[in-house]
């Protein structure tokens, strides 16, 4: 299945802070999610424990790319696609010609 996210995944490094008793998720980082799960719900039909994944970022996304799959692999358990992000057998990210963040996400049997 493929997915379009109309806003690009945060980075790593801005999807939490630390406090005294470890660490939280940023405003950012959960504004970010509940916009996304937003728009995934709909649309969501993937039920599955393996999986695979790959995300296309827009060329001018700026910082390390690798940054990004985290929110995106979270942001798959929050909808319900996966249990756990764990269950992710393989992984892509690239930068492509694209206006918007596109995953594909692939159950394996």
């Amino acid at each position: 299945m493929i997915y379009r996210l109309s806003e690009v995944p945060p980075s790593l490094n801005m999807m939490f802070h630390y406090v005294r008793k470890g660490r939280v998720l940023t405003k950012e980082y959960r504004a970010w999610r509940k916009a996304m799960s937003k728009e995934l719900l709909p649309i969501m039909p993937l039920k599955c424990d393996k999986y695979s994944l790959e995300i296309q970022v827009p060329r001018k996304t700026r910082g390390d790319i690798d940054n990004r799959i985290k929110a995106v692999s979270d942001l798959l358990v929050e909808v319900g696609a996966t249990p756990d992000d764990r269950h992710m057998d393989e992984c892509r990210i690239v930068r492509a010609d694209v206006d918007e963040t596109i995953i594909e996400v692939v159950g394996l049997a």
